[in-house]
């Protein structure tokens, strides 16, 4: 069986960036589940993957056009940290603001001083050549109830459906939260303050938080 729309599918992944660094692999035993033809993973890589079977492997390198976007420095805004609650705040730090329609705009603390906190809100991926070293675990007809929710319903409950996420791209570290709003660029924004897991994989997801 060929992966095509409507089609249940799991990968086995390694994903490096243009410098050859490895910034997610799958887990032996635990490959990634999509709905192929929903948006669960990015662009370029469903296009790449469309017409394999079950043990086929194949290298996709992505553009950053089919990826998680080129990079935007407009997107990179400074605040006031008189806005932000009193706690412990790091470089690298992953922001989630949501806005007053209830949209999710995840950013990374990028730089920091006295008065400001400088945020990121291009995906930590953008404008990165994504290289993915994919072996096809397995290749199967979506059920109804997956075709209805838009994602996979693998083993245990829900599959790897994200955020993010993103194929999933999973850092290992500590969650701590900070819930905080602040009026930012016009809109007032709340924001969780974490680390953990984000999908790397997952189209917006491309935003995807895995």
């Amino acid at each position: 069986m060929q992966i095509a729309k409507k089609h249940a599918v799991a990968i086995d992944y390694k994903l490096t960036i243009d410098d050859g660094t490895v910034v997610d692999f799958s887990e032996k035993g635990e490959p990634l589940w999509y709905l192929h033809g929903a948006g669960n993973i990015i662009p370029g890589l469903e296009k790449q993957l469309e017409g394999l079977k079950k043990g086929d492997a194949r290298k996709c390198v992505v553009a950053p056009e089919d990826g998680y976007g080129v990079y935007d420095k407009t997107r990179i805004h400074q605040v006031p940290k008189a806005q932000f609650p009193q706690g412990k705040y790091d470089i690298g730090d992953h922001i989630i603001a949501t806005a007053p329609d209830g949209t999710e705009v995840p950013a990374r603390i990028t730089a920091m001083d006295g008065k400001t906190i400088t945020l990121d809100f291009n995906h930590e991926l953008a404008g990165k050549t994504l290289t993915f070293e994919i072996t096809v675990n397995e290749v199967r007809e979506a059920s109804k109830d997956e075709l209805k929710h838009g994602h996979v319903h693998g083993p245990g409950g829900h599959g790897h459906h994200e955020g993010h996420d993103h194929e999933g791209h999973d850092h290992a570290g500590h969650d701590h939260d900070h819930d905080h709003d602040h009026d930012h660029a016009g809109h007032d924004h709340d924001h969780d303050h974490e680390h953990g897991e984000h999908t790397h994989a997952h189209g917006d997801d491309k935003d995807h938080k895995h």
